[in-house]
């Protein structure tokens, strides 16, 4: 099974140097959504996901944004 590489870039970034391993692009879509419900909240952000050094995925969010939209009466 290859291995799939999630990275960050925002306020805090990160570089997956293991990554896990998975049966296809399929299932690394579904870990990077429980992945990015874990970020923090109220930054911008971009969740990548590469496989090998090519990327396939990536979110750009403004959680900020999205947490005060929720938030309004």
């Amino acid at each position: 099974m290859p291995r799939y590489f999630l990275h960050v870039q925002g306020a805090q970034s990160f570089q997956d140097g293991d990554g896990p391993t998975l049966a296809n692009g399929a299932a690394a879509l579904n870990e990077a959504k429980r992945f990015a419900r874990d970020i923090e909240p109220g930054a911008t952000w971009r969740l990548e996901v590469h496989r090998k050094s090519r990327p396939l995925y990536f979110y750009k969010v403004n959680s900020g944004v999205l947490g005060r939209q929720a938030h309004r009466p």
